[in-house]
């Protein structure tokens, strides 16, 4: 089976994004998507906010059928660095793609 997911979207919790999460699921899954990954800038913001509200699970698993893969924008003083958070268990670790 293949998935449709967008590997980069940014929040509000990002200094560029300007939708909640929950529209943004609402928004993708609207466009036919299996999942997003929300890649803000420098913060993981959102996957604690999507954890509490129960739209986001530790073990990676979909939530109503839709995935959310966690990660991270990093900048640096020379560039922006795309990461993926992979789930390890009941903690997050992170590993640049």
């Amino acid at each position: 089976m293949a998935f449709n997911i967008d590997l980069h979207t940014h929040s509000f919790f990002s200094g560029d994004g300007v939708s909640s999460p929950e529209d943004m699921i609402t928004a993708a899954r609207a466009k036919g998507l299996h999942g997003i990954a929300i890649t803000d800038h420098n913060t993981c913001d959102a996957v604690n906010y999507l954890l509490q509200k129960g739209l986001m699970r530790l073990d990676g698993l979909p939530v109503d059928d839709f995935l959310i893969l966690p990660g991270v924008e990093v900048g640096t003083s020379f560039v922006s660095v795309p990461s993926c958070l992979t789930s390890r268990g009941n903690r997050l670790a992170r590993s640049a793609t």
